[in-house]
């Protein structure tokens, strides 16, 4: 009886995890650092799941005593690129995971578990944990930076938090009773969804109020140098929950600091962007057409591009190459 308890706390932590996961894919389909996060969830589970596994069947194929160090490593550079994915870019963020993945499954196809187990268990296992380790140390070094600089690091510092937690727990349960990981684990998810819930919540309350206008520059600051670098604003269809993800904000901040701070609307921001763009392409690019230019800056139609454009500089896009040739 006391077996299936502890099985069945066990798996509804794994259960839940996974839910969260797939929810998350197809809410923000993969976008920025959620998908980083839904790794994240997915190695633990798998971990969580295999450690369960050999608790109550007492024996345990090699394979999957190897997938389990695997995912541990996988799960800490999945975290790793989470914490850091508004350093750099989404793409560099992936890359890395991907040669890191690639190269942790290269080297245990080539030296299995199976036929070196002296190696793995005395030598190569304690590598992982290291690595895993550093990893760590560098998510939080990169989370509590963040979190002093922009003061809008809360969940991503709550799931490390809760990655932390687990990993202490599968730790300590190395030299108790190893089914103590996954039933904390268990403890662990549900605790962070509860307290992301009654964060959410009490931050609801204060939905209203107008954000410090130097926290609003220093994030403007950051949306217009994501225009710069990434030139989102040649997306026709940009909406502004695209953007918002891009900065691991809610739609309502930015579209608060746009509309409260600034004055200015959502589309009127972008496009300013894009007509500075064809201006630049209406002196510059002899060979495209007008309308060629007004969706190479991002416009979905010509009359849009015809509209706006006038409304910016006073004159319509032939009078503008007139005036610059």
């Amino acid at each position: 009886m006391d077996n299936e308890i502890l099985f069945f706390v066990s798996s509804i932590g794994v259960f839940n995890a996974l839910c969260i996961a797939m929810y998350l894919l197809f809410k923000f389909k993969a976008k920025n650092a959620t998908l980083f996060l839904v790794l994240v969830l997915i190695f633990v589970s798998t971990r969580t799941g295999i450690a369960c596994f050999y608790f109550f069947y007492k024996q345990i194929a090699p394979m999957l005593i190897q997938l389990g160090l695997i995912v541990h490593l996988l799960s800490a550079v999945c975290v790793y690129a989470y914490m850091t994915s508004a350093v750099k870019t989404h793409t560099k963020k992936g890359v890395h995971v991907a040669v890191v993945s690639l190269l942790v499954l290269l080297f245990s196809f080539f030296v299995p578990f199976s036929e070196f187990f002296s190696l793995w268990d005395h030598k190569i296992r304690f590598v992982i944990h290291g690595i895993v380790t550093a990893y760590l140390l560098l998510s939080w070094f990169y989370g509590i930076k963040l979190q002093v600089k922009t003061n809008k690091e809360y969940v991503k510092l709550l799931v490390l938090s809760a990655y932390s937690a687990v990993c202490i727990s599968f730790a300590i349960s190395l030299f108790t009773n190893y089914i103590l990981g996954p039933v904390l684990y268990s403890v662990i998810v549900h605790l962070t969804i509860l307290v992301y819930i009654l964060n959410t919540s009490q931050s609801k309350k204060y939905v209203s109020k107008k954000i410090e206008d130097d926290t609003a520059q220093q994030l403007i600051q950051k949306v217009d140098e994501l225009m710069r670098t990434q030139q989102l604003y040649k997306t026709s269809q940009l909406k502004i929950k695209d953007v918002a993800e891009e900065l691991d904000i809610t739609p309502h901040q930015l579209s608060q600091i746009l509309n409260d701070n600034f004055h200015v609307s959502f589309s009127s921001y972008i496009n300013k962007f894009r007509v500075a763009d064809a201006k630049k392409l209406l002196v510059l690019e002899k060979k495209l057409t007008i309308e060629a230019i007004g969706k190479e800056a991002g416009f979905g139609s010509k009359t849009t591009f015809f509209k706006v454009f006038k409304i910016e500089t006073g004159m319509t896009p032939k009078q503008y190459i007139k005036n610059h040739s």
